[in-house]
């Protein structure tokens, strides 16, 4: 908990300075990029936001210990405690004392301790978490909202007018998938939707006589389409959250919102439609909207999201032109511009240091931490640095091995420093855990050479190692039978899957043949057309049961894939060729499920027998043929 806790308050407390930091340079690069246009303005507040996450990331990162441990360069040992060696020659010999350092270099450590204490920091981070929870609560309510916007929208077939505008600007525009719907939920145009997108009209927008009006509300929607913007909106959403709680934050949300709707004005002019005739269109469906915000506001993109129609409709009517090569040396600027916060990112991050009640650091976790990093516990034996500054040795031979006992002052190795063998003896009586260095390996003085562990400490090192042996064995025999159960089942359903198979295969083939026998015999004329129709016996009754058990089979199968219903097929057919439905069936076409619906009309003169092939996922038509008579 005490760890969760200070990390969380780093994050925070970086977060509060670095985000203000980031916040003044994506203002200015803003101011810079004035008449740059409002697609590049968006690119840098999008920038200035994920600045904003990173940055103190990065300095938690840091404040960490394997951030630490990232950014050093020394190699560290890998027990803590040091033993002193004894040298056995002639010459004099100089001792070098290695400690084990805690942790990183203090280089890779924060700047700056705030120190809090245990009960602070638990009631900060308590605060946090409601807090977060409060925003991810509001999030969701959003998101559901705007379900609830797509649950209410359905497809009425729009004027002839409104359908053509719809197909021009997606034309003109480029986008390739999107559907129009309409809701009375909604008092202006809205888009959403990922895989599927939809721009989503208000009813009173059905029967719109104004052709510029559509073009401009359908041209903007379709421009959200095509930059993606519901899905980005959602990962900026969702970006924000953590850091929700920051004034300069909200600023960068509503700014990229601003620019995203100013962006989207820029495109609509250039492709679609004069600004002079679009920002009277504009205006007049701003004048529609409600007065109360929505809850999907923020998950929903649509025309009237920024709160700033006087500046769009002076942007579009005094638009500044600028070179392209200009505009990327003004993004340019502005990115150089927002690389000063992540230059004083890393000098001046600061930590937090959570004490204790008296005010101490807890000794006791401290030392817990430093026990589960260091390694095996024992005695270390290292290279000692020898006379006239040789800094190298070469391990001549090993005089014990690994589970051997040594005694205080008893030789453990033979090293060689250019002027002959010398000695290596134990300083401490023990066990010998491991030899580090092989013969005939140079040494640099102060490396670790071998680890000698206590007597006592033996026999419960031992008696661990066989525990955790037995456990891993245990534990490989229970993956190897689960494994081989898996197997064994997915096996089994194979087999059954099969079988299945095999047998609707072998009634499908009985049935066929029994059809084409009963056919035959009424051609010859050996069986009626009503024994063949109402025939007691039992093998042809079983064979038509086995039939239609197949059809219902097939029917239920394309159920599950269709995503029209019937009544909405019969709806969209009869809407484009009027007349009485005397047949509506699911089939599959094209790999696909469909309607078959058989539309008959008359005109006083001549009957017409219309065939319509609807496709039930996407309801579009597929194919229609007429049959008069």
């Amino acid at each position: 908990m005490k760890a969760v806790s200070q990390l969380q308050l780093t994050f925070l407390l970086n977060a509060c300075w670095q985000i203000a930091l980031v916040a003044a340079a994506g203002i200015i690069g803003d101011r810079m990029m004035a008449r740059a246009g409002a697609r590049y303005r968006h690119l840098v507040w999008v920038a200035a936001l994920l600045l904003s996450a990173g940055l103190p990331s990065l300095a938690l990162f840091l404040s960490s210990d394997s951030g630490s441990a990232f950014f050093s360069n020394s190699k560290q040992i890998e027990a803590p405690a040091v033993s002193i060696a004894t040298v056995d020659a002639t010459t004099p010999t100089r001792f070098a004392l290695l400690e084990v350092p805690e942790t990183a270099p203090a280089a890779a450590k924060p700047a700056r301790l705030v120190a809090l204490s245990s009960t602070s920091a638990n009631l900060l981070g308590a605060i946090c978490c409601v807090f977060l929870c409060y925003r991810f609560i509001r999030l969701l309510m959003a998101w559901r909202a705007a379900r609830a916007i797509v649950r209410s929208a359905h497809i009425v077939e729009p004027a002839e007018e409104a359908q053509t505008i719809f197909r021009e600007c997606m034309a003109k525009i480029g986008v390739k998938r999107a559907r129009l719907l309409y809701s009375n939920s909604i008092a202006v145009p809205v888009t959403v939707g990922i895989a599927a997108p939809a721009v989503i009209l208000p009813e009173h927008l059905l029967h719109e006589a104004d052709r510029s009006l559509l073009t401009s509300a359908l041209g903007h929607e379709l421009i959200h389409v095509l930059r993606r913007d519901y899905l980005l909106n959602l990962i900026y959403e969702l970006i924000y959250l953590p850091l929700s709680f920051h004034p300069a934050a909200m600023l960068m949300r509503r700014r990229i919102r601003q620019t995203r709707e100013l962006g989207c004005d820029e495109l609509v002019t250039e492709k679609l439609i004069d600004p002079e005739t679009y920002a009277r269109s504009l205006v007049r469906l701003a004048s529609s909207a409600l007065p109360s915000a929505r809850n999907s506001a923020a998950i929903t993109v649509g025309i009237s999201d920024a709160d700033i129609l006087e500046e769009r409709v002076m942007r579009m009517l005094k638009r500044s032109r600028l070179s392209v090569r200009r505009k990327n040396l003004l993004l340019l600027a502005a990115a150089l511009l927002l690389a000063v916060p992540c230059a004083a990112a890393v000098p001046f991050a600061m930590g937090i240091n959570i004490k204790s009640l008296d005010g101490s650091v807890d000794r006791r976790e401290k030392a817990g931490e430093s026990a589960q990093d260091s390694g095996p516990a024992g005695f270390n034996v290292v290279m000692p640095v020898l006379a006239d500054g040789e800094q190298a040795g070469t391990v001549v031979a090993w005089l014990k091995r690994p589970g051997d006992t040594v005694q205080t002052g008893e030789a453990l190795a033979k090293v060689d420093a250019g002027k002959g063998p010398i000695a290596i003896r134990a300083a401490f009586s023990g066990v010998v855990s491991r030899l580090v260095v092989k013969p005939g390996e140079p040494t640099p003085a102060g490396a670790l050479i071998a680890v000698i562990e206590p007597q006592q400490d033996q026999k419960e090192a031992a008696a661990r190692r066989a525990e955790r042996e037995r456990r891993l064995v245990e534990m490989e025999a229970l993956r190897r039978a689960e494994q081989q159960a898996a197997e064994e089942g997915v096996r089994a359903e194979r087999q059954d899957a099969e079988a299945r198979r095999r047998e609707e295969q072998a009634l499908k083939e009985r049935l066929a043949a029994a059809k084409n026998e009963l056919r035959l015999k009424v051609k010859d004329g050996t069986v009626g057309v009503a024994f063949i129709a109402d025939s007691d016996d039992p093998e042809i009754q079983a064979r038509r049961r086995v039939e239609r058990e197949l059809i219902a089979k097939e029917q239920s199968e394309l159920a599950k894939h269709a995503k029209i219903a019937m009544h909405q097929a019969i709806q969209i057919a009869t809407n484009l060729y009027p007349g009485a439905v005397i047949e509506s069936r699911l089939t599959r076409e094209r790999n696909q499920p469909c309607y078959v619906l058989s539309i008959l009309s008359e005109n006083g003169l001549e009957t017409t027998m219309t065939r319509v092939l609807i496709s039930a996922v996407d309801g579009t038509i597929i194919n229609a043929f007429k049959e008069e008579h």
